[in-house]
C-alpha cells in the first residue's frame, strides 16, 4: 500500500516541470513556494509556531482550505500533530511557504480524520510559517 501511494506521488512529482521537489529524510516530499533566505532560525523543541495550511487530495481538490482551518499555533514537539506536518514545520523558516506531499502514514493514516479525509489517504498540504517564537 505504501509503495502504491509513493508511486502515485512520484508520478505527480515527475509531471511537475516547474518546481524542484525535494525528498525529505522523514518519508515525504516537498517544494518551496516562497523561501526566506534572510531568516536563519527554524523551529526547535518547545518553540511556538504560528502557521496556516490547507489540505488537498492527490488530484489537487481542496479537502480543507486554509481559511476553513484558520491560523494554527503549535508548540513544537509538545502537542499532537500528524507526523508529516510536525516534521515539515521543522524544515521551514519564518515567512516561508512549502507544498508537501504526504503518504497516508505521514498524514492521517488508517483512520483518516473521521470526516473528509478517508482511510489510508495521501494528501498534499501547502504550509506557511507566519511566526516562530524561539523559546530556547
Amino acid at each position: 500500500m505504501i509503495a502504491e501511494e509513493e508511486k502515485d506521488i512520484k508520478a505527480i512529482i515527475e509531471a511537475d516541470t516547474i518546481h524542484e521537489v525535494l525528498n525529505s529524510e522523514h518519508g515525504f516530499w516537498y517544494f518551496y513556494v516562497k523561501e526566506n533566505p534572510s531568516e536563519t532560525e527554524k523551529a526547535d523543541f518547545g518553540d511556538i509556531v504560528v502557521y496556516e495550511y490547507d489540505i488537498k487530495d492527490l488530484e489537487g481538490n481542496i479537502i480543507y482550505s486554509k481559511e476553513e482551518i484558520g491560523t494554527q499555533t503549535y508548540t513544537m514537539d509538545k502537542e499532537e500533530l500528524i507526523s508529516g506536518l510536525r516534521e515539515g514545520l521543522k524544515i521551514l523558516k519564518e515567512g516561508e511557504t512549502a507544498t508537501f506531499y504526504f503518504p497516508s502514514h505521514k498524514a492521517y493514516g488508517y483512520y483518516g480524520d473521521l470526516n473528509r479525509i478517508g482511510t489510508n489517504m495521501p494528501i498534499i498540504s501547502t504550509v506557511t510559517i507566519l511566526n516562530i517564537k524561539q523559546i530556547n
